[in-house]
């Protein structure tokens, strides 16, 4: 999963088999926001990819905005699509909290969802992607959440 880059990095927010924004249906809206990657999360647990300071969390909870400390904005976009009832996120943090890489920041309570909705895709998109130098997806397969490494990227 690391490969060699020079720069910043991210961490998965989420346990997962990593997939291309390509394969979502919906891909274009999400790369009005940027670039990055999807994860199909196998468990209701969402980290921080990075250190910095929640920025925005959307009114319905599925959208959780981390501002890098050098100024890189992440969007998780939480049960992509509609078929995950914003009731069943469980927030950790508030905007202006500051948190670490790895850090719990939400959980879906997916006892209470319905099978078809535990495994919504979660897009995972760094936003101004012309003020970095270079990023790179560097995982496929699965990642574990909170520790995998997931991009890498310069400014």
């Amino acid at each position: 999963m690391l490969n060699k880059f020079s720069g910043k990095h991210l961490v998965s927010p989420a346990s997962g088999d990593v997939i291309s924004l390509n394969e979502l249906d919906e891909m274009n809206s999400c790369r009005v926001y940027g670039d990055g990657y999807a994860l199909m999360p196998d468990s209701g647990i969402i980290y921080a990819p990075a250190d910095g300071v929640i920025a925005d969390i959307a009114e319905n909870m599925r959208k959780i905005t981390v501002r890098t400390v050098d100024g890189v904005m992440i969007v998780v976009r939480i049960g992509f699509g509609n078929i995950l009832p914003s009731e069943h996120i469980i927030p950790y943090v508030r905007v202006g909290d500051k948190v670490n890489s790895g850090q719990l920041i939400a959980m879906i309570d997916m006892s209470a969802l319905p099978p078809y909705a535990r495994r919504s895709a979660m897009p995972v998109i760094i936003t101004i992607i012309d003020k970095l130098k270079s990023y790179s997806v560097c995982g496929r397969g699965h990642l574990t959440g909170g520790k995998s490494i997931a991009m890498r990227y310069s400014l």
